[in-house]
């Protein structure tokens, strides 16, 4: 029959090398609940693209309309000071 006999330098250096692969573990699973919570994280703002996205370019359409508008109306009407105004308030918001 065959016998396996461990040294005390065998039994120390194999429960160090436990020790080490437990330390990898619990820092496997630390990355790994890391990992879900950025995952999580990208699923909520990939969400919220979907539902925003189509009213934000609802809305972007809306504004470039208005805009071209007052900017025609104070191209055809140069003598009223307000079309002009609203230009030059449009002009500073699309320049922030």
């Amino acid at each position: 029959m065959y016998k396996v006999e461990y040294t005390q330098y065998d039994i120390t250096k194999l429960e160090n090398e436990r020790d080490q692969f437990q330390l990898e573990r619990d820092s496997l699973i630390k990355d790994v609940e890391k990992l879900r919570e950025e995952k999580a994280a990208i699923e909520m703002y990939l969400d919220a693209i979907k539902t925003y996205k189509p009213m934000y370019e609802c809305v972007n359409d809306k504004y470039k309309y208005l805009t071209n508008y007052i900017k025609d109306k104070a191209l055809h009407n140069p003598s009223v000071s307000r079309y002009i105004d609203l230009v030059h308030v449009i002009d500073g918001l699309e320049r922030e």
